[in-house]
């Protein structure tokens, strides 16, 4: 049984065996995609496949057979009457007394996924993956849900176990390589996205991975290219133009940078790190006041973080404006940003000997 819509083929002791769940990794951050469909998977799985034996048809397994598919039923009728908390309790005793069984396993699994126990979850998951053989789309279930609660190994594992059982599905080394990043592994991570893009290269997410990737590196040229292939596919993308606006600043084109970046619009005003893009940017070109009035604008559009005010500090003495970098550095201090602390030090300390040691009031 799988709660899920997906159907991976496959046809499990008690029923058609329904594979998986969905989910997104960018910039390394996992979303589950959890879809309303339990009522409708568990009606797939205990209602496919010819009737299970009578109990004295056959041996104790065939009894055994028999009461898990009662199980399973009686899942399916407490899931569509909408009282869940009696599933999963009936699913809890019955991994308990069937300790084996993938289909409980699985089904409990998707229970607690529903009901956002992502940690409990995956252990269900897991634990089915070692009594046999599961799925590329299950593995890819259990990967997603061990990476919502930061057991990355345990992620990496099921995706590359995912990728080994289908290797036509350019999902798998992409999320593969995300953890592998995580990991620390840059070359194994490289390896999965090239992976991918021969699986699929209409992907922009696998381009634009890629670029992330060597950019990291410090190959800007290389991340250029592969980013350019990212925006010709999602050329909207605000993830890629950030990318591409990094990768021209390193190969000294702060203009072409810019130019990338206006097309954000005011969205940039309220994106921390497009914000700091554009004013590197306006730094590199030696307008300091461009970059200052910048996080002004912004700093007048929403609320006042400690890293808004360290940054606009920053760009004010930066260009010229001594009194206003230690208003907004003292601002930033007391709301515990302890690099402002520094600053507002140090700007005091140069008013005091720029007033030949008395503080400019």
């Amino acid at each position: 049984m799988r709660l899920t819509k997906h159907n991976t083929g496959r046809v499990g002791r008690h029923a058609g065996r329904r594979g998986g769940t969905g989910g997104v990794v960018l910039g390394g951050v996992v979303v589950l995609a959890v879809a309303g469909l339990v009522v409708f998977a568990l009606v797939r799985a205990v209602g496919g496949g010819p009737a299970p034996a009578e109990a004295g048809e056959g041996d104790g397994a065939i009894a055994g057979e028999r009461s898990v598919q009662r199980i399973l039923e009686a899942v399916q009728t407490y899931v569509r009457d909408g009282e869940t908390g009696k599933a999963e309790a009936i699913l809890s005793t019955a991994v308990a007394e069937h300790p084996d069984d993938q289909d409980l396993r699985l089904a409990y699994g998707q229970l607690l996924m529903q009901a956002g126990r992502h940690g409990a979850a995956f252990e269900q998951y897991d634990a089915a993956s070692r009594t046999g053989p599961i799925s590329g789309e299950e593995h890819f279930a259990a990967g997603t849900l061990a990476a919502s609660v930061g057991r990355i190994e345990d992620a990496a594992r099921h995706y590359d176990l995912a990728q080994r059982i289908d290797a036509g599905n350019a999902t798998y080394p992409l999320y593969l390589a995300q953890m592998q990043l995580k990991l620390g592994l840059r070359a194994e991570a490289m390896a999965s996205l090239v992976r991918a893009s021969v699986i699929d290269d209409s992907n922009p997410q696998v381009w634009g991975s890629m670029a992330s990737v060597a950019l990291r590196e410090n190959r800007a040229n290389m991340a250029l290219q592969h980013i350019t292939r990212a925006r010709a596919l999602e050329p909207e993308s605000r993830d890629w133009r950030l990318i591409e606006a990094k990768a021209l600043k390193r190969l000294g084109r702060p203009a072409d940078a810019l130019g990338v970046l206006l097309a954000l619009g005011d969205g940039v005003l309220g994106d921390d790190e497009a914000l700091k893009a554009m004013s590197e940017a306006h730094g590199m070109l030696g307008e300091a006041g461009e970059a200052h009035a910048l996080y002004e604008q912004a700093l007048a559009g929403r609320a006042a973080t400690p890293d808004l005010l360290f940054e606009t500090a920053i760009w004010a003495e930066r260009s010229g404006e001594g009194e206003r970098a230690l208003e907004l550095a003292e601002s930033a201090a007391s709301l515990g940003h302890e690099g402002a602390s520094r600053l507002a030090a140090r700007l005091k300390d140069g008013s005091r000997s720029a007033a030949g040691g008395a503080e400019i009031p």
